[in-house]
């Protein structure tokens, strides 16, 4: 049950777009009924899609973040327009930690390739992300990697 698609989820320009991936991981979540009843976040939110379809699957709650301004202003009004209660907040993973932990943690996060001048640094030595890691942007110019079950409840077998 992907959210209502006669319901347009708009994209602000500068905004990523819905595609297949943000559809595939809706379906993954519907599929597993891992969201319902369950404290979800939702990283790098974009447009709000994965955010709004968990909230409509039957989360307990949904927190959506994103470091991008016009991102959590389109998820606002987004979530609005689809009458589910979303709390969108502008911040990196950092807030999102401080304010977990979460039952299940959802993420669509920017991949798209960039030329090698584009400004981002991996930390010498810094491994890629494993079982159990999310790799995550805390600032523009760095990666770095957490475990995951510093922001979910550790009895979650997900996490």
């Amino acid at each position: 049950m992907l959210p209502d698609t006669r319901r347009p989820i708009v994209a602000a320009a500068g905004v990523y777009r819905p595609q297949e991936d943000s559809r595939l991981l809706i379906d993954t979540l519907e599929r597993s009924t891992v969201v319902v009843g369950r404290r979800v976040a939702d990283l790098c939110t974009g447009s709000g899609i994965v955010a709004i379809a968990a909230a409509e699957l039957g989360a307990e709650s949904v927190t959506a973040w994103d470091i991008s301004e016009p991102a959590v202003l389109c998820a606002r009004r987004n979530a609005d327009a689809a009458g589910v209660a979303v709390d969108v907040r502008l911040g990196a993973f950092d807030g999102a930690l401080a304010d977990g932990p979460y039952d299940v943690v959802v993420t669509n996060p920017p991949y798209v390739p960039t030329s090698s001048g584009a400004g981002i640094h991996v930390p010498s030595g810094a491994d890629p992300p494993g079982p159990g890691m999310a790799a995550t942007t805390g600032a523009p110019s760095w990666i770095r990697c957490v475990p995951l079950r510093l922001i979910c409840w550790p009895t979650v077998a997900q996490c």
